[in-house]
């Protein structure tokens, strides 16, 4: 395990790989910044925005979607804005929080609390027209996301839950979903609270926890914990697989809350990079249906 880029994050999120360009982007949604860097760290950028930003996705246009507290907005690497929808604009306690592309071509995307008031938030689907519709409610703290290989199985994170959620997908369907399943069910506290999700080649589902100080692995097929990856800080945020072999796993993390903590987990808040043994899968882009 080691830092990637000297980059430190009040509150890293919202990790992605980009294939076409060779870098990953991820967020620093109190600092209010997007950040970009190449696979090694050793080149690395940032834009910042006007409001608070949770996440990116990529699009068949070459362009960056990212969610705003009150904005999805379209925009070219450079931070230049091509389109945008309001998100909850009228929604004083929320903001949006984690999204990703699915493979029915949608951007999915997620609102917190920000008082943590129970079903206060909801999930949304953003169509490519740019019209967004609600999805679901009564969430608290919208979180991970990821899909099976096959596309068929949606699986969602409402962290204060301390569940995974799983959904029956439909790729050329009309973006709705059936009722939930809970698959992974009563994380232990000890573990930490459950937030940003990838899954792997196997469909296994690799879970950031938050406050827990590690990586969870689970097979969503029985509910059982595969492995435990214990990381040097305490607040992880988000993770994705990356590099040109999807083996290579990137993870956000967040500032330590004090001093004394920091300097005791001195990489509180830095993108760390380890080795996976088992794939990832690539994501899909914003405007573009699996098949």
């Amino acid at each position: 395990m080691q830092p990637v880029s000297p980059v430190h994050c009040r509150l890293g999120e919202g990790i992605i790989r980009d294939a076409e360009r060779g870098c990953i982007w991820w967020v620093d949604i109190e600092g209010q910044l997007l950040h970009r860097s190449s696979y090694d760290g050793n080149h690395y950028s940032s834009l910042e925005f006007d409001q608070k930003v949770s996440m990116i996705a990529l699009s068949t246009h070459h362009t960056l979607l990212v969610g705003l507290e009150r904005e999805i907005r379209e925009i070219d690497e450079h931070g230049h804005r091509i389109r945008s929808t309001a998100f909850e604009p009228d929604c004083a306690h929320t903001r949006a929080n984690d999204g990703k592309v699915g493979p029915d071509g949608a951007l999915w995307i997620g609102s917190m609390s920000s008082r943590m008031r129970s079903g206060e938030a909801a999930l949304y689907r953003l169509d490519q027209d740019f019209q967004l519709r609600t999805v679901l409610t009564g969430v608290t703290v919208s979180n991970g996301m990821g899909w099976s290989p096959d596309g068929t199985c949606m699986y969602y994170i409402d962290t204060t839950t301390r569940r995974i959620d799983a959904f029956s997908f439909d790729p050329a369907g009309d973006g709705m979903i059936p009722q939930s399943r809970h698959c992974i069910t009563a994380i232990p506290p000890e573990l930490g609270w459950p937030d940003g999700m990838a899954v792997d080649s196997q469909g296994n589902l690799w879970v950031a926890m938050y406050d827990g100080s590690c990586i969870t692995v689970w097979d969503p097929a029985d509910g059982h914990l595969l492995d435990r990856i214990d990381l040097p800080v305490r607040r992880i945020t988000s993770l994705a697989f990356g590099g040109d072999a999807l083996c290579d796993l990137y993870i956000t993390t967040a500032a330590a809350d004090s001093a004394g903590e920091q300097q005791d987990l001195p990489l509180s808040g830095r993108l760390l990079h380890l080795t996976a043994q088992q794939p990832g899968l690539p994501g899909y882009l914003f405007g573009r249906r699996q098949e």
